[in-house]
C-alpha cells in the first residue's frame, strides 16, 4: 500500500545512506551559511550607519564614504540569493565570497569570524556541485529521504 509519504519521497536508490548523509549535511551547511550571511548584512549595515540613522543626508554621505562596507554587503546579498536559489552562479559567487572572507582579514592582519565561515564555506562548496544548477538535488527531497531512512533505520 502506497502512503502519502512514499508518493512525495523522491527515490535516491543510486546513493548509499552514507553518501546521502554527506550531501544532506552539505545542503544544511549551505543553509546555515546563508543565515550567517544575513547576520553579516545587518552588521555591515549597522556599521555603515544605514540602520542606526534612519533618513537624512548624513546617512547617505556616511555610507558612501565607506565603499568597502557597501561592496561587501552587495557581495553578501548576492551570495545569499545564490545560496537560497541554488543556481549555478550561486556556487561561483559563493566561492568568490568565501575566498574574500578568508583572505581579507589575513591581509588586514586581524582575526575575524569570517575566516572560519569562509573556510567552512569552501569546504562545503567544493564537493557540492550536485546541489547547485538546473539538475540539482533539492534540499526538501534530501531532507525527506534523510528522515525516511533514519525512521526506517536504513544503513
Amino acid at each position: 500500500m502506497e502512503t502519502q509519504e512514499n508518493r512525495e519521497r523522491k527515490d535516491f536508490k543510486e546513493l548509499s545512506t552514507k553518501e546521502l548523509n554527506k550531501i544532506y549535511f552539505r545542503s544544511e551547511s549551505i543553509k546555515s551559511i546563508a543565515a550567517i550571511i544575513v547576520i553579516a548584512i545587518v552588521g555591515l549595515a549597522i556599521q555603515a550607519g544605514i540602520i542606526n540613522n534612519f533618513g537624512g543626508k548624513d546617512v547617505v554621505i556616511k555610507s558612501l564614504k565607506n565603499p568597502k562596507n557597501i561592496s561587501l554587503n552587495l557581495l553578501n546579498i548576492l551570495t545569499f540569493i545564490g545560496f537560497v536559489t541554488r543556481t549555478k552562479w550561486g556556487r561561483i559567487v559563493g566561492f568568490i565570497a568565501c575566498t574574500i572572507w578568508v583572505t581579507m582579514p589575513i591581509f588586514l592582519l586581524k582575526f575575524s569570524i569570517s575566516i572560519l565561515v569562509g573556510i567552512w564555506g569552501l569546504y562545503v562548496l567544493i564537493p557540492s556541485g550536485n546541489l547547485f544548477g538546473p539538475d540539482r538535488l533539492l534540499a526538501k527531497d534530501l531532507k525527506l529521504e534523510f528522515k525516511w531512512r533514519k525512521k526506517y533505520k536504513i544503513v
